[in-house]
């Protein structure tokens, strides 16, 4: 089906405000300004001069609302006509392809088979020839013994005299990675026993030089040993003579501090007596200032309360011979301190 869009009467869109107009506006207006906030003047005409080209801007946006409606109603029916064929054609087109696809991928999974079979021979080929390198290498070589090389070199021999026909294309790859390795390794194995015919020389030599040295470890301990005896003799005569001295040493010194001492107390005991003897002096003359302030603290304790009948004055009057009994028995502690 063929849908056709009805396109006579179309032709330039035109509307209401030309570009000339908009030349003019912009020439005219461009120029208004308004100078301070007092330039009422200035903001009247910006104010109706924006107006005009806001009421043209309204009108073009109507119009262009108006003049629009029709052709998205032309473009919703031509999407749903669109759809509606596209619904009908996709199930055939789905069937077809379905069924070119039986041939297309069984021919692309017999095709990847076939990549596959022969990317596993040839790197299985490859990790072969590499495996033989591998042997030849100073990393796989390194550290081991002799019998370890000679196993090597058995396996390698091994391969030799079998056929090269099994790695097909690469059949002088691996030829040539066997006589390197082959090769590398009669040379390691050359090397090692020379290692290790040195090794055992040196051993040897090591041995009998370690043996020299505990020889004269043990000489030289003995010497050490009895030189230390003569030297822990010397040090208990040193600190017995020392000890000797010290004695002497602290014995005059604890009687020089004895005597001191001695001295000492003999003169506190006269200070002591002197002080206790001006104490009690100072007493026996305190005493009779000490009898009358009793005696007039006593006086001021036995006057009579005077009889009160206001209960404020009842209360004050309690407060204050609380406070003033308080006082006169803070008094009599003190006079009694001195």
């Amino acid at each position: 089906m063929e849908v056709k869009k009805d396109t006579e009467g179309l032709g330039v869109v035109k509307y209401d405000v030309t570009d000339l107009a908009i030349t003019k506006m912009k020439t005219d207006f461009m120029a208004l300004t308004v100078k301070d906030l007092d330039d009422e003047a200035g903001c009247t005409q910006v104010h109706e001069a924006r107006m005009v080209v806001k009421n043209h801007r309204v009108a073009v946006e109507k119009k262009r609302k108006d003049l629009k409606a029709g052709a998205l109603e032309w473009g919703r029916k031509v999407d749903s006509e669109a759809k509606r064929i596209t619904a009908l054609l996709e199930p055939i087109e789905t069937h077809l392809q379905t069924e070119e696809d039986k041939v297309t991928k069984e021919k692309e999974r017999i095709k990847a088979e076939k990549v596959r079979i022969e990317t596993e021979r040839v790197e299985g080929i490859l990790a072969k020839i590499d495996d033989i390198r591998e042997k030849g290498t100073p990393h796989f070589l390194f550290g081991k013994t002799t019998a370890q090389i000679a196993d090597v070199m058995a396996f390698m021999i091994g391969i030799g005299n079998a056929s090269y026909k099994e790695y097909e294309e690469f059949e002088k790859d691996a030829l040539e990675a066997y006589e390197t390795a082959f090769k590398a390794i009669s040379e390691a194995s050359q090397k090692r026993i020379e290692f290790e015919e040195e090794e055992k020389s040196r051993k040897a030599e090591a041995d009998r030089l370690a043996k020299q040295k505990k020889e004269q470890d043990d000489a030289q301990a003995k010497i050490t040993e009895e030189n230390l005896k003569i030297q822990e003799e010397k040090d208990r005569l040193w600190r017995d003579k020392k000890a000797e001295q010290d004695r002497k040493e602290r014995e005059a010194f604890e009687k020089k501090a004895l005597e001191e001492a001695e001295k000492k107390a003999k003169e506190q005991v006269v200070k002591d007596l002197k002080a206790a003897e001006e104490e009690l002096i100072r007493k026996e003359s305190l005493r009779p200032d000490q009898e009358k302030f009793f005696s007039y603290i006593l006086s001021l304790q036995s006057i009579p309360e005077p009889e009160i009948k206001d209960p404020t004055l009842v209360k004050t009057m309690a407060a204050f011979q609380e406070l003033f009994h308080e006082v006169c028995e803070e008094t009599k502690r003190e006079i009694e301190t001195l």
